[in-house]
């Protein structure tokens, strides 16, 4: 099975907090390792002691087992396959503060290496060194190198491109380390430049595969790869129970003949539960209509809308746009100062449409409960 990650800093941003989520779900992303989230108390989520590291699943039925907090790490054991750290060390640590962190986060570390496990250790250290890409190598990306080698973890970082953009050309301070056995299951990773995420950040982005496997089905007829990929469901808002029953009814009259159902009477339990599962699907398929399947199987974030998009395409265009001019000498009329105010502006606005649209989200909400207060936001809540 693979399940894709993203490394990422919010920067305690709440707009960054807000995009993250239309980004897991575009990007079908199962876990996050995140570096100053913008508040607490999220599903999913869990956090190190002082709030700056966290880290959280998105997939359904994706579980997290012993989750240890620690002083600038949280760490868990995601689906029983690998334990994933989050980390942050912020950049106002002195180099003996930063070698204290280093000590707490190996100990733990040693710990689960000695299980046998695979580990994935993330997060923005606010260290530079060469090893991972940087243009400068300081005493604690030094210290970083050294606890990573002291623990035969590998580096995953590629390229050259900075993780950060704030300052001047950028640089490398969020890296990501694994263990030799999670290595060779890492593929794709990846700096996302061409995502705006309103952090100053970009997200990191890769697949780990687990050692259990899903079918293939790429060499499968059009009909058994379908059956292969996820069911949408059915609408049963307005479920009519008696035509359901003649459903079921039809279904196991004529079920020998479906293709989805097999013979009464063939095989052994696990054909039987075959067979009660096929009568079901087709009785529902006669009488229920199908739900409209999101992309990758989940729908947009409720305050998602056509301006938010044309918004977040915008700045995206002018991100591309001031990284291909910030530190390089052009000629013509723009600057690349001129450059970087439009795309400030860009994300003023993207902030501003944000609001608006979870504003107006809640304005619809409010009114559906003024009007039918035991409607849908009760059934929903």
């Amino acid at each position: 099975m693979e399940l894709r990650y993203v490394q990422t800093n919010l920067n305690h941003c709440r707009a960054a907090q807000d995009l993250l989520g239309e980004f897991v779900r575009a990007e079908d992303i199962a876990v996050a390792l995140v570096s100053e989230p913008q508040g607490g108390g999220r599903t999913g989520w869990h956090f190190d002691s002082t709030g700056r590291a966290a880290l959280a699943v998105f997939r359904p039925g994706l579980t997290l087992s012993d989750i240890e907090t620690g002083d600038g790490f949280v760490a868990a054991t995601v689906g029983g396959a690998v334990r994933a750290f989050s980390c942050y060390a912020s950049p106002a640590m002195s180099v003996a503060e930063f070698g204290q962190f280093l000590g707490r986060l190996e100990a733990s570390v040693r710990r689960d290496r000695g299980v046998g496990i695979d580990l994935i250790v993330g997060g923005d250290f606010n260290a530079r060194s060469a090893s991972w890409g940087d243009r400068l190598t300081e005493v604690r990306g030094d210290d970083l190198a050294a606890f990573a080698d002291s623990l035969g973890l590998v580096i995953i970082n590629s390229g050259r491109g900075p993780t950060f953009f704030g300052r001047g050309r950028g640089s490398c301070v969020d890296v990501t380390f694994a263990s030799e056995s999670a290595a060779r299951k890492i593929r794709g990773w990846t700096v996302r430049t061409d995502v705006e995420n309103m952090s100053d950040h970009h997200h990191l982005c890769f697949s780990y595969r687990t050692g259990r496997t899903l079918p293939d089905t790429s060499g499968d007829p059009p009909a058994a790869a379908a059956a292969g990929r996820r069911h949408p469901g059915w609408r049963t808002s307005r479920m009519d129970a008696d035509l359901l029953a003649a459903a079921v009814l039809t279904v196991e009259w004529t079920g020998a003949t479906l293709p989805s159902v097999a013979p009464a009477g063939s095989g052994g339990a696990e054909a039987m539960a075959e067979r009660l599962v096929g009568c079901v699907t087709a009785a529902c398929d006669m009488a229920l209509p199908r739900r409209n399947p999101h992309p990758r199987g989940r729908p947009p974030v409720y305050w998602w809308n056509g301006n938010v998009a044309a918004a977040r395409a915008e700045c995206v265009r002018r991100k591309r746009l001031w990284i291909r001019r910030r530190g390089r000498a052009h000629g013509g009329d723009v600057s690349a100062a001129d450059v970087e105010r439009d795309y400030r502006e860009a994300r003023k606005e993207l902030k501003h449409r944000i609001r608006e649209a979870k504003a107006k989200c809640w304005a619809e909400l409010v009114k559906t409960v003024d009007d039918d207060p035991w409607g849908n936001p009760i059934r929903s809540s």
